[in-house]
């Protein structure tokens, strides 16, 4: 089978255990009865979720795809590393009005201890409302663990 899915990976300083939960609150005001894979190890979560046995029979033979119902299992990713350093490109910063003012630029990051998101949809964000609405779940998930003291 050849490889299937959308990844998109974020950076950040949040902890992969809370973020996890999280995520998890809100799969489950979704799906309820969700089948759900977790596998947590040393600190890294991987979380796999289908919406029930039908899903992940049809994953099995189709890989990450929607269904004729427009959903489709996915895949939370949560891994800590003691570095990072990545040259980036800024087009767009949220938050406080000083930075939102600045012009789109490339940049240099460092991070110590960072935690590497990685979510694996069926489908790209522009091509989906089910991969927007896991996307948000993942977004909203860190910003709402950032609030956590």
């Amino acid at each position: 089978m050849k490889i299937t899915g959308s990844d998109y990976t974020y950076w950040t300083n949040m902890p992969g255990e809370a973020t996890a939960a999280k995520f998890l609150e809100k799969v489950r005001l979704m799906w309820p009865t969700a089948l759900v894979d977790d596998e947590r190890h040393a600190g890294d979560v991987e979380i796999f979720i289908s919406k029930d046995a039908a899903m992940d029979d049809f994953q099995d033979k189709n890989g990450y795809a929607l269904n004729e119902d427009g959903e489709g299992c996915f895949m939370f990713f949560a891994c800590s590393k003691s570095f990072f350093h990545g040259d980036v490109h800024i087009s767009n910063i949220l938050g406080s009005a000083d930075l939102m003012s600045t012009d789109p630029h490339n940049s240099t990051i460092f991070l110590a201890n960072p935690t590497r998101y990685t979510l694996v949809l069926p489908t790209l964000l522009e091509e989906s409302e089910f991969s927007k609405k896991i996307h948000t779940f993942l977004i909203d998930s860190l910003s709402e663990s950032a609030m956590i003291k």
